[in-house]
């Protein structure tokens, strides 16, 4: 078994209030945040088993697939990735689809100032 699948099977716990990973584990002491869509049991829901033509084996190109149940036309959506479109993206460069210990799923290594939610200090955007 894998750690993906040990933390599954893990008790999880519902996380009032957060916008995503509304369920959480404690896997060796840690709290991770499971993306509530795949709940880490169901790989289908995302994955194709034996072939597909993205990475991953994911059913879809990422920004297909993630648009499927994120709204990329949210006013918080926008404003939480600085208005940059969509279609330039790549969801998963920035974060982990499977389980994370920041509720946000950002990817365990990443630019500091990225993870303090620091953007502003460098990127200059239009409000």
């Amino acid at each position: 078994m894998n750690k993906e699948e040990e933390c599954a099977n893990a008790d999880q716990t519902k996380d009032a209030g957060q916008g995503v990973g509304q369920l959480s584990v404690v896997c060796d002491g840690v709290k991770m945040y499971v993306h509530a869509p795949s709940d880490l049991r169901d790989c289908k829901i995302c994955h194709k088993p034996h072939y597909s033509a993205e990475r991953g084996l994911i059913n879809k190109p990422v920004n297909e697939l993630c648009g499927g149940c994120h709204d990329f036309k949210k006013t918080s959506f926008q404003k939480s990735h600085l208005n940059i479109d969509p279609a330039v993206m790549d969801c998963m460069k920035c974060h982990d689809p499977h389980t994370s210990e920041d509720p946000m799923f950002f990817e365990d290594v990443i630019h500091p100032l990225f993870k303090a939610r620091s953007c502003g200090d460098c990127h200059v955007t239009e409000q």
